[in-house]
């Protein structure tokens, strides 16, 4: 699947909507964590909460490759710079940490998933050798491997919860005033929390899109894809019972009851959702750090992965309970100037947006 770019070719779609999804879809959301914290814990307010997370996903990504594609802007620090941070190092920096921070709890991960088997460490390593091997192929080594991967852990999961909706009852608790406003609450932050890490490669794909129907495009079509997944392995995490809710892979239940083939397939999509969203976050630090041609892409790639691999073994929960939400809010903010920028600039019944 191919659209249009500016050098007359064409720009993998199915590439670039892989590379987000997979950026989207780390550990937590695979392993059912955040699905249980954010959504499932508040019944069907949950259900209204993960409505208004694909929403926001979908126009805060669509609104952010549209002010990127107006103002020329190819990574996030060019994102600081339009936004009026004459000081743009800080934030640049802290950003930059946060995004290492992510690689280094993704591969920390990976490390955690082969210790069942005793290959902690090869994993790890295995993971980032994979993720350098991809980076130093360049941009379009990068969507060739997130053209299949990302859609594939998607639909995967569509799939097994899908599987598990068929045999199994719902048991989602009715709606209540105060759940449904805290659904929504929970919802509007987990999509600023995602939409926080989405902006870095948001921006370093935008100059891929030449026309607002090709954004569009790739704003519906990723985050439907997510969308549906959300809300299906949502709903059918509702049919375990609550022993199998309180551990550390819910959907491992799930899975497991599908056999050993969909659990073996399982361990794999868990595996390549914590390398696809190392993979995205390298990507758009890779891109800033060659950005000004001091560093080769190959060089940038390679100090990438050494420090993420190094970073990985450092424990980060407490770090990441208190950055991760202030990520979030941070990003809320950025997405309501966003809509400030857009009301100023566009008129509404145009049809622009």
């Amino acid at each position: 699947m191919g659209i249009g770019s500016s050098g007359g070719g064409t720009v993998d779609l199915l590439g670039v909507v892989g590379l987000y999804i997979g950026g989207v879809i780390g550990a937590g959301f695979a392993s059912g964590q955040e699905l249980t914290v954010f959504f499932l814990r508040f019944g069907r307010g949950g259900l209204a909460g993960v409505l208004v997370t694909v929403a926001l996903l979908t126009v805060g990504s669509g609104l952010v490759l549209e002010f990127c594609a107006e103002r020329g802007i190819t990574s996030y620090r060019g994102l600081f710079q339009a936004f009026g941070f004459h000081r743009t190092g800080p934030f640049e920096w802290a950003y930059s940490f946060i995004l290492i921070m992510g690689n280094a709890v993704m591969l920390a991960g990976c490390a955690a998933l082969g210790a069942e088997a005793g290959w902690s460490e090869p994993y790890r390593l295995l993971t980032g050798v994979l993720l350098l091997v991809v980076l130093s192929s360049g941009r379009r080594g990068i969507l060739g491997v997130s053209r299949w991967l990302g859609p594939f852990i998607g639909l995967f999961m569509i799939v097994l919860a899908a599987k598990q909706l068929q045999s199994s009852e719902i048991k989602v608790a009715h709606f209540s005033e105060e759940s449904v406003l805290r659904g929504m609450e929970a919802g509007l932050l987990y999509a600023s929390y995602n939409l926080g890490f989405s902006v870095a490669v948001l921006a370093a794909v935008s100059g891929l899109f030449t026309r607002a129907q090709q954004r569009r495009a790739f704003a519906v079509i990723s985050n439907l894809l997510l969308g549906s997944a959300l809300l299906l392995l949502t709903l059918a995490l509702s049919t375990l019972p609550p022993h199998q809710l309180d551990v550390q892979l819910p959907v491992l239940g799930i899975a497991a009851a599908g056999g050993p083939v969909i659990l073996s397939c399982y361990r794999f999509v868990l595996w390549a959702s914590m390398y696809t969203t190392a993979l995205a976050n390298s990507f758009a630090l890779t891109g800033r750090l060659t950005e000004k041609g001091r560093l080769s892409w190959r060089w940038s790639a390679w100090w990438v992965i050494v420090f993420s691999i190094t970073l990985s073994y450092i424990g980060f929960s407490a770090l990441i309970r208190i950055v991760y939400p202030l990520l979030g809010l941070a990003v809320l903010w950025f997405f309501l100037n966003l809509i400030w920028w857009r009301w100023r600039t566009v008129k509404l019944w145009d049809g622009n947006f």
